[in-house]
């Protein structure tokens, strides 16, 4: 029985000709995916690569990051937090030069356009956490 040879060189998500296969890319891929922002009731929300991260106030200075793949993220799940969130004071929600930033008395989340969350003190900038791209 003859067995067609697989092209050892190839990179996952290709075809033989080095074009994007169809239906063969992982839902989390690492490749850079410009995504959307887009306000939702008060919070900040990224979606790309079948991907939804929303953040959201949660008391002051605080927020609750959620994230979902293959759809929008789900509401009325158990979770380890309060039904309710508490009282933030001053939230504000901005979208522009291809990020979304959603800032929380003296935290600030910023977004970049491929869905990287990166947390910083609001007085000075200073980075607090930031998540990094696979490079794996």
């Amino acid at each position: 029985m003859n067995h067609p040879v697989e092209n050892q060189h190839e990179q996952p998500g290709q075809s033989r000709h080095g074009q994007p296969g169809q239906g063969s890319a992982s839902l989390a891929q690492s490749s850079p995916t410009v995504g959307t922002f887009r306000e939702h009731g008060g919070a900040l929300e990224w979606s790309g690569r079948q991907e939804t991260v929303r953040i959201e106030p949660w008391g002051p200075d605080a927020v609750r990051v959620r994230a979902r793949l293959g759809g929008p993220v789900l509401e009325g799940l158990p979770a380890a937090v309060l039904d309710e969130p508490p009282a933030a004071g001053s939230v504000t929600v901005r979208i522009e030069d291809g990020r979304g930033l959603l800032t929380v008395g003296a935290l600030t989340v910023e977004v970049d356009a491929e869905g990287l969350v990166r947390f910083v003190r609001t007085a000075d900038g200073g980075e607090l956490l930031a998540e990094e791209r696979a490079h794996f």
